[in-house]
């Protein structure tokens, strides 16, 4: 038979703290709060110190943004060159709002401005103002501008309208094969436009029009624009007062590079031969 337990003890309750003990927690509280308050002085005395060598290295700075210095302001940069016109097939021009022509003829030093198109009409006056500015200034020799040579100009000007096209050969005087060149016939225009790069104009050329012969002279200063029965492209390396020297294969030497790299020497050492009638 098991003993019976009698009833539990309740359990002793802790002492309860004498003068000794709060003593003790009161001197640990007091010691904390003053290492607290001298951490807080020294902090202070070294931002005050810094705050000195803070403003001298950065100027108009706040001393309180030390540690957390705003980024600087991004250097002013010079704005990007412009990009070049794109070569893109130059659209259809309403005749009504066709810009008249601002032409400079290098070899002449001579300026003129020729509304071709009035009312949406062709001006006849307008081809023998042409006839007049384009003629051989060596020679004096002139022809009849051909009108399809005149409105393909305006479609250029009216693609670039606030810049001059610059004649560099009009009509000459002379003939190439058994025909006389169209250059002779008043059908053909060496010329730039200014600000835009040859190799543009010459692909926007070949890309809009056509029945025209369109010559790239990547030696030289200017392409080449001609109306004819069939579209005719070519490469000629040739500088001033060189012999032409036309590529064998234009369109692969266009599309590789080959008419950007080519000096008039190496195109001739690589072989080349006189191209169409011009």
């Amino acid at each position: 038979m098991r003993p019976q337990r009698g009833p539990r003890e309740p359990p002793a309750a802790p002492p309860s703290p004498g003068p000794s003990g709060a003593l003790s927690r009161a001197r640990a509280a007091g010691v904390r709060g003053w290492a607290q308050a001298i951490v807080s002085r020294l902090t202070a005395a070294a931002l005050s110190a810094a705050a000195p060598l803070a403003a001298a290295a950065h100027p108009g700075t706040d001393p309180s943004g030390l540690f957390e210095e705003p980024e600087p302001p991004p250097p002013e940069l010079e704005p990007p060159p412009p990009a070049p016109p794109s070569a893109a097939p130059i659209p259809p021009v309403d005749a009504r709002r066709a810009p008249p022509l601002r032409l400079h003829h290098q070899a002449r030093a001579a300026t003129a401005t020729i509304v071709v198109f009035e009312a949406g009409e062709l001006r006849p006056a307008a081809l023998t103002e042409l006839r007049a500015f384009l003629h051989d200034p060596r020679t004096g020799v002139d022809r009849p501008i051909h009108w399809r040579l005149a409105t393909l100009l305006v479609a250029v000007q009216a693609r670039f309208p606030a810049h001059q096209l610059v004649v560099v050969s009009g009509v000459r005087d002379g003939r190439g094969g058994h025909r006389p060149a169209n250059h002779g016939r008043g059908r053909a225009l060496d010329f730039r436009v200014e600000g835009v790069p040859n190799r543009v104009l010459f692909d926007m050329l070949r890309a809009s029009f056509a029945d025209v012969g369109v010559g790239y002279y990547p030696n030289s200063t200017f392409v080449h624009l001609d109306v004819r029965e069939r579209a005719t492209v070519w490469v000629d390396y040739s500088g001033p007062g060189e012999t032409p020297c036309y590529d064998l294969r234009p369109l692969a030497a266009l599309r590789d590079g080959t008419a950007e790299r080519l000096s008039y020497e190496q195109a001739v050492a690589a072989g080349c031969r006189g191209g169409p009638s011009r």
